[in-house]
């Protein structure tokens, strides 16, 4: 049984003992707005999969499981500093810091340097200094963001 963000909820009839996910899956046909499938086991809450971790679709489906698609939980970034428009933003893939400063107003005046801080090993918070200029010219790439980053715009 497949439910949740798929254009074609119901039951499905495995054509052998178990069959990968992926192939549940397309016969179902993702929504685009899918993240995540749970798999109902035995009566008992089994696992919760990424849809973009391709080694997690080939997780077996057996008889009788109830697949569920949820949406991925709304993930934020953190712009602080001198910035037009501080506070949470809405974090999506691929985001990179040129972009999350535009997101947010841009930067006030001609300010330059900016600093990403994010949870490292051991859940220590480590911090990357960037200067603007060099990324808008191409000297440095534009970094990606990272959902819970915390930016700020400082000179």
């Amino acid at each position: 049984m497949v439910n949740g963000l798929v254009a074609s909820p119901g039951t499905r009839f495995l054509r052998r003992e178990a069959v990968p996910l992926y192939v549940v899956l397309s016969e179902s046909q993702l929504r685009n707005d899918a993240g995540r499938v749970a798999i109902m086991r035995g009566g008992s809450t089994g696992q919760t999969l990424d849809v973009a971790n391709s080694a997690a679709l080939n997780t077996l489906v057996l008889t009788g499981d109830v697949i569920t698609v949820t949406e991925l939980p709304q993930q934020f970034y953190y712009i602080a500093g001198k910035i037009t428009y501080p506070g949470q933003k809405y974090f999506q893939p691929n985001l990179t810091l040129l972009q999350a400063i535009l997101a947010a107003g841009g930067v006030r005046k001609s300010e330059t340097i900016v600093e990403i801080s994010r949870d490292g090993a051991e859940g220590h918070l480590v911090t990357t200094r960037f200067n603007l200029k060099q990324i808008k010219s191409g000297e440095v790439g534009d970094p990606k963001l990272q959902a819970g980053d915390r930016i700020e715009v400082l000179k």
